[in-house]
């Protein structure tokens, strides 16, 4: 878990949405951002489509003074949300990443994908 912990904003505009996030760890920080899809019948809970796909682009800032861990890589996801009311919930996604970001989690053999997952817990305002 290289970020642990992500704080951000999320912005939705009917089914589409748009994320930022900024993440921190013992290790490094993080900066995200990525655009969904959100798609399906609407939750009991909320009129918002509870399943989507996801695209976006994280950074990697190393705590350390090594340039060359200062790495970037593409994401790809697919989710869906579980409303426990119409303003709390999780997300819960699961998809790969891309570039030297999954080169760098996959520590030996380079490999050009890597998994990827995210748990999310979210307040709507």
């Amino acid at each position: 878990m290289p970020e642990q912990f992500v704080f951000g904003p999320r912005f939705q505009l009917n089914r589409m949405e748009v994320g930022l996030g900024f993440g921190n760890s013992r290790y490094r920080s993080a900066i995200s951002g990525d655009i969904a899809y959100h798609f399906g019948k609407n939750s009991p809970k909320t009129e918002i489509k509870p399943w989507y796909i996801k695209g976006g682009v994280s950074k990697w800032i190393d705590h350390s003074d090594n340039p060359d861990n200062n790495i970037a890589g593409l994401y790809f996801r697919a989710g869906g949300d579980i409303n426990f009311s119409g303003r709390v919930g999780m997300n819960i996604e699961f998809g790969i990443v891309t570039g030297k970001m999954a080169e760098y989690i996959a520590f030996s053999g380079h490999p050009k994908v890597y998994p990827c997952w995210g748990l999310f817990l979210f307040y709507r305002i």
